[in-house]
C-alpha cells in the first residue's frame, strides 16, 4: 500500500500503514500518529522511530487501547537515546486523538503522518475532521 494524502487547511496529512515504505522526506516539523490496539501495532511502530527521527519527526503520539504502554515505551526510548527534545502524547480514545492531530497538532507542523491505514474507521474520522477545515 502507498501513503494516501489527505488534504486540511493549506496542509497535508500522509496516511498509511505500520507496514508501508517511508518515503525519505517530509516537509518539517512533523508529527506521526500511531495506533496502539495491541503488542503487535506496538511492535511495529517502534521499530519506525529511528526512521522518522532521522527524517526530523518532532512529535509522536500513541491512540488505542495501549496507547499509554506504548507511549511509555517511546518515552524510555528517546531518553535513552538523547532525544528529550521530541515530544510524546497518547490517548486511548482514537476519535479524540484523531481530532487532536488535526486541530492541535496541525496548527505547528508542517505536515502529518497518521500510520492508521489498516485501520478503515480510524481513516474515516481524520477525513472528517480534515474536511472540517477546508469548510
Amino acid at each position: 500500500m502507498s501513503f494516501e494524502t489527505i488534504k486540511f487547511g493549506g496542509k497535508e496529512i500522509f496516511c498509511g500503514s505500520l507496514d508501508d515504505r517511508i518515503p525519505d522526506a517530509f516537509p518539517r516539523p512533523f508529527a506521526v500518529l500511531f495506533l496502539a490496539f495491541n503488542e503487535e501495532d506496538r511492535r511495529k511502530g517502534m521499530l519506525l522511530l529511528d526512521s522518522f527521527l532521522d527524517k526530523g519527526c518532532s512529535e509522536f503520539q500513541c491512540a488505542g487501547k495501549e496507547s499509554e504502554v506504548m507511549h511509555d515505551d517511546m518515552d524510555e526510548y528517546l531518553e535513552k537515546n538523547g532525544k528529550k527534545r521530541v515530544l510524546t502524547t497518547f490517548d486511548g480514545d482514537v476519535v479524540n486523538a484523531c481530532q487532536y492531530h488535526i486541530f492541535g497538532v496541525g496548527k505547528v507542523s508542517a505536515c502529518l503522518i497518521a500510520l492508521v491505514a489498516d485501520y478503515p474507521h480510524v481513516v474515516s474520522h481524520l477525513k472528517r475532521f480534515a474536511a472540517q477545515c477546508e469548510g
